[in-house]
């Protein structure tokens, strides 16, 4: 029974020494894996995008991203949100078109694959003029028509 109450603590205190070698590795696979300033580009049929991409401390990010659809006045704004896994969150805050001055915001996400990223398609509820994706509907990436590639830096 003695040898029992001796050993306890030893055993917790390793236990505890393990877990909190597990939340560095977790807080490490939740940085970002982009250097200061990182671009993509994506082509769909005649639409295109690009993406710049700024890890900032942590696992947050910001950005700019524009969006120019063949036949429609083009998507242009910023982006700040924060990668959870393989996935990046943000919020899009953009105009569309030259004349419009109206801010629109809506939330993205992007599946981090290697050197890609790919725009999710999810459903989008909106409560007290913020805008975010229904909880508990799965994000879909594979229905997306946006695939970023590391492309070149546009001003």
């Amino acid at each position: 029974m003695k040898a029992l109450t001796i050993y306890m603590p030893l055993v917790l205190l390793s236990l505890a020494a393990c877990n909190g070698n597990k939340s560095t590795s977790q807080q490490a696979n939740d940085t970002l894996d982009v250097s200061l300033n990182e671009c993509y580009v994506a082509v769909f049929e005649k639409d295109t995008a690009h993406l710049n991409l700024s890890a900032l401390e942590g696992s947050k990010i910001k950005g700019n991203l524009l969006i120019q659809y063949h036949n429609n006045p083009k998507n242009e704004g910023e982006l700040t949100g924060r990668r959870i896994g393989d996935t990046l969150f943000a919020d899009y805050s953009y105009t569309v078109g030259t004349y419009e001055k109206v801010v629109n915001k809506n939330p993205l996400a992007f599946l981090v694959k290697g050197d890609s990223l790919i725009l999710g398609v999810g459903e989008i509820e909106t409560k007290m003029g913020r805008s975010y994706f229904k909880p508990g509907v799965p994000i879909h990436f594979d229905k997306g028509r946006f695939r970023f590639t590391k492309g070149e830096c546009k001003n």
